[in-house]
């Protein structure tokens, strides 16, 4: 069974957390590239 964690007026599941942190905090990911993994998260996210 799951595992799910209360709040207030929540109730969650995580199963991921990413982080991207670039050399000199330059932004990595910039026009198409940014629309296209953005997109890409929200898909996974809708899946999951």
């Amino acid at each position: 069974m799951f595992k799910y964690w209360k709040g207030a007026h929540t109730k969650y599941r995580s199963q991921f957390h990413i982080v991207l942190l670039p050399k000199y905090r330059k932004r990595v990911l910039r026009g198409k590239i940014a629309h296209r993994v953005q997109g890409l998260f929200y898909e996974a996210c809708k899946v999951n």
